[in-house]
């Protein structure tokens, strides 16, 4: 029931919160269960190897969330890969207003139905592709994506002439449901693309998870002939 809860917060709180919340969790039934008392006569020591697992476990958690950690398989990520500058990808002058910020390196985040109409003429304007990711922050798919392909510096290079928009619809309001209905969101995460003359790029849409490797055939095979 706890565990239950803690995936729930996890749609209002911050990723590394919601790692300590499960690492205590851990730690804690890990020792319940034995892990720091000694093997009676009879007793089982798969049980107390188990429980020895869990707790320690929980508290790499700990000990990565204290770091800024969010990720449970890798919770030590941040304590042992140099932190890098976020790279000037998606040019412009709107990304160097937002590359500092380092969150979401040279993704933009863009607010609103008639921000995202905007931002999408400047980039037509200015002759460059789009690339929009449509996001929630309830959506675990989402947060899958941002940390591994969307990050991923092979794929930023591929994208190093686009601009990069991050579209917020966590909120389940009629503004957002606007928007989904405007470009024909049905699922997330959504990924839409659109060509320097500001159309959408035909049969190039992604829903869903989709790894590096994957991605960047994407972009080779169905968006790149388009621009």
């Amino acid at each position: 029931m706890l565990g239950v809860a803690i995936w729930l917060l996890d749609r209002i709180v911050s990723d590394t919160l919601t790692l300590a919340f499960y690492g205590l969790l851990l730690a804690v039934y890990g020792v319940q269960l034995g892990a720091l008392e000694p093997v009676r006569e009879g007793g089982s020591r798969l049980k107390r190897g188990l429980a020895l697992v869990l707790a320690l476990y929980g508290a790499i958690m700990v000990v990565g969330a204290a770091g800024g950690g969010s990720d449970p398989w890798q919770p030590l990520k941040p304590l042992t890969q140099p932190q890098t500058e976020s790279s000037g990808q998606a040019g412009g002058d709107s990304t160097a207003a937002t590359a500092d910020d380092g969150q979401h390196g040279p993704w933009i985040d863009v607010d609103g139905r008639q921000g995202l109409r905007d931002a999408l003429a400047r980039s037509a304007d200015a002759d460059k592709p789009v690339l929009v990711d449509f996001f929630a922050e309830w959506c675990v798919a989402c947060k899958v994506m941002e940390d591994t392909t969307l990050s991923d510096p092979r794929v930023l290079n591929a994208m190093a002439g686009y601009d990069l928009y991050r579209v917020d619809i966590t909120e389940i309001n009629q503004e957002n449901q606007n928007i989904m209905a405007d470009y024909d969101i049905f699922g997330l995460p959504s990924f839409v693309f659109f060509a320097p003359d500001g159309e959408e790029v035909p049969e190039s849409r992604v829903l869903g998870e989709m790894d590096s490797e994957r991605f960047l055939k994407h972009l080779e095979r169905r968006v790149t002939p388009h621009l």
